[in-house]
């Protein structure tokens, strides 16, 4: 099943060169699946490294798969930075929410240097609920921080 957004992609999107592979691939960089994470990683490859030959790999559409399918969320890590501290410590998951802060900024500066409509707003997160079993899950956030 294509996802909504895709199948209006794919509609205002002209066919691209994108071949079947058959046999040997001789690449210095090979990405298996076409997916936010495989992009994303070859084209900060090709940012670092322009010569870089690079072969993603996948085998349907780019975006068809699980990256297709999620509601179009990047969301920082700060309301799981106490989960994460429990995981490592309080010192690295201040530090991967700030990873995350800046990743989700690189993707900002990206869509905007290259004129994609992304619809990133940075300006906060509304945590609410929607069934009473919900209700008060923001408290042990707040109380870490």
């Amino acid at each position: 099943m294509t996802s909504v957004w895709l199948q209006d992609a794919l509609a205002t999107e002209q066919e691209t060169a994108a071949s079947e592979l058959d046999g040997d691939l001789r690449v210095d960089v090979a990405i298996v699946g076409g997916g936010y994470t495989g992009l994303w990683a070859a084209l900060e490859l090709k940012a670092r490294q322009p010569g870089l030959d690079i072969a993603v790999i996948e085998r349907d559409v780019c975006g068809a798969g699980a990256s297709g399918a999620n509601a179009g969320y990047a969301l920082p890590f700060w309301m799981q930075v106490d989960l994460l501290a429990s995981r490592s410590s309080p010192e690295e998951a201040i530090r991967l929410c700030r990873a995350g802060d800046a990743a989700l900024d690189e993707i900002a500066t990206f869509s905007a240097t290259h004129g994609i409509d992304t619809q990133i707003d940075r300006r906060g997160i509304i945590w609410g609920a929607t069934a009473p079993m919900q209700a008060g899950h923001w408290h042990h956030l707040l109380d870490a921080a």
